[in-house]
């Protein structure tokens, strides 16, 4: 099935434009052993408000606080939300404008960056038969127009804007899901499903791709250990891939790179 692009088209306006997608040295092991991308259900990415409506947004709804009948409309509405996100798996990139410190704590830890091209994204996920989506986040509120489900889980918060996130999302449109799981014995709404999903939700589905089209360079974190450069190259040589293989020039800076949970701190 040909991939589409999100509400409004946002792409970036090159499509060969690089993007760079940090990642644990793990999860390179597990991409070229297995040839496989990992797309990950949107509930369990660690913001928790992931493919919902800032509360700042809810006011289009036109509910009271107060009033009884108003607040179920209203926990209807978000976890009904909160439902259909689970339909949706993410593989997360980044736009690259430049390498950034906070990039490399947040995701990249002692492992890698993979180096792609936009267009190549869209190329190797092309072939599959599902539902496949790709473009650019956006970020607040200003662009929403509509309570439309595929809006919410393209946009993220304004705090988080300078991830320049390119997201690839496969959409599991027939999941066998009755999407009434946020009802309780009572028959009364929350704003969150109270029973878990089917098992036709996994947490996390996998896809086969041409990894080798996709992989242009590799670049060490500069928290990486010294073996990390002799490592990753012995990887791409296993899998037979010919990309280039650099240590990050921040290296040079790695003592002044804050931990992840110096990072939470900071974060507004």
């Amino acid at each position: 099935m040909p991939v589409s692009t999100f509400v409004d088209d946002p792409e970036p306006t090159d499509q060969k434009a690089s993007i760079w997608r940090y990642i644990e040295f793990w999860k390179l092991q597990d991409l070229l052993q297995t040839r496989e991308l990992y797309l990950r259900r949107s509930d369990k990415h660690n913001d928790e408000q992931e493919g919902l409506p800032s509360s700042e947004y809810e006011r289009v709804l036109n509910l009271s606080k107060y009033e009884l009948n108003d607040i179920r409309e209203r926990d209807h509405s978000i976890g009904s939300l909160a439902q259909f996100r689970q339909s949706f798996y993410v593989n997360c990139w980044h736009l690259h404008i430049e390498e950034t410190a906070t990039m490399w704590a947040r995701y990249g830890k002692d492992g890698v960056a993979i180096v792609s091209r936009y267009d190549l994204l869209k190329q190797v996920l092309d072939p599959l038969p599902d539902k496949v989506m790709v473009g650019l986040i956006r970020y607040g509120t200003k662009h929403l127009t509509s309570w439309n489900v595929v809006r919410f889980v393209t946009t993220k918060r304004e705090k988080y804007w300078r991830e320049h996130e390119i997201r690839a999302m496969i959409w599991l449109t027939d999941t066998g899901d009755g999407m009434n799981r946020h009802f309780d014995l009572n028959n009364r709404p929350h704003d969150r499903p109270i029973y878990d999903p089917p098992p036709t939700l996994p947490k996390g589905i996998r896809r086969c791709i041409n990894v080798e089209d996709l992989i242009k360079e590799v670049v060490v974190s500069p928290l990486a250990p010294d073996t990390r450069m002799s490592e990753v190259q012995q990887l791409l040589a296993s899998a037979n891939i010919s990309a280039t293989v650099r240590k990050s020039p921040l290296s040079q800076y790695s003592s002044l790179i804050p931990t992840e949970e110096e990072l939470k701190q900071y974060m507004p």
